[in-house]
């Protein structure tokens, strides 16, 4: 497909009672990176730990973070994008650590991920001080809720957020869905979230029996994907489909310039595009064209 862009996860910032701020759940990443692919590395720090540090650590992690990326890719960054959801109780120290790297990470640019309420109500959730921002249009309800139908993607939620919104004061980018995981349930509340997982796998698991569309029960107690799973556990089956995501995109082409829009897709896996042929996605991407 021509693609010339690729988001690369390269770790996450957690809050740790004895050290602070610390890296967790790094990216082992092999051999070098082809000189004709951007390549836009991705931390995501959650927000307990915007919550817990002092401002006078911001700058200090905002340090950090550009000396592990820099190790892993020393030249040819153009752009760091910053994964946080943020609160009205970590605003100020978030955008403290956005404007941070903004200055030390020049010239490469700093993106900011973007949830739906936050796009929605930037006046209330206030607007990141970062060279443009990605409209994370998945995980859009509750996952933790038996109630819920679909968490990942749900057009009908978020046509709510998209009507009747200002044009973003950020230069927009969208990423949509191609993920799909399982959501298990005990006694009706949430007990771990299976990602890689859809219907057609569940379909073809022997201990598995289908209740409806998106719900199995286990048949039996079983230790599976090294966690144990009693008798009677659901889990809900949630994926996308290219009918869904072609709405997606019919519904967000007009959230941003669509002559320097990025569209991306999450995420690049072998086997969750065999379930996308390269007409479906170029279709997807003929919608912002």
């Amino acid at each position: 497909m021509q693609v010339q862009r690729l988001y690369v996860r390269m770790f996450d910032v957690d809050w740790n009672e004895y050290r602070g701020p610390v890296p967790i759940s790094i990216a082992e990443i092999d051999g070098q990176w082809p000189d004709s692919v951007d390549f836009v590395p991705v931390v995501f720090i959650t927000n307990k730990t915007m919550l817990r540090a002092d401002s006078s650590q911001v700058a200090e992690l905002a340090e950090k973070i550009k000396q592990k990326v820099w190790r892993r890719k020393p030249e040819g960054i153009s752009e760091l994008q910053l994964d946080c959801d943020w609160s009205a109780g970590t605003r100020q120290k978030y955008f403290q650590l956005v404007r941070h790297m903004r200055e030390i990470c020049k010239p490469a640019r700093i993106s900011v991920t973007l949830r739906l309420h936050q796009y929605k109500h930037p006046n209330k959730t206030g607007v990141p001080p970062a060279d443009r921002a990605v409209l994370m249009y998945y995980n859009m309800s509750d996952v933790n809720s038996p109630e819920t139908k679909n968490s990942i993607l749900d057009n009908d939620e978020a046509e709510k957020y998209l009507k009747g919104t200002n044009k973003y004061p950020l230069k927009l980018d969208v990423a949509l869905p191609l993920f799909s995981w399982g959501v298990v349930f005990r006694y009706n509340k949430f007990l771990v979230l299976l990602n890689d997982f859809n219907n057609a796998q569940a379909q073809n698991t022997d201990f598995l029996r289908q209740r409806d569309e998106t719900h199995f029960t286990f048949l039996k107690d079983t230790v599976w994907r090294n966690i144990f799973f009693r008798q009677g556990d659901i889990i809900r089956v949630e994926e996308t489909d290219y009918k869904s995501v072609e709405k997606a995109a019919q519904l967000t082409r007009s959230i941003g310039d669509t002559d320097t829009m990025h569209v991306i897709f999450y995420h690049l896996d072998e086997n969750l595009l065999q379930n996308y042929t390269y007409e479906k996605l170029e279709n997807i991407y003929n919608i912002y064209r």
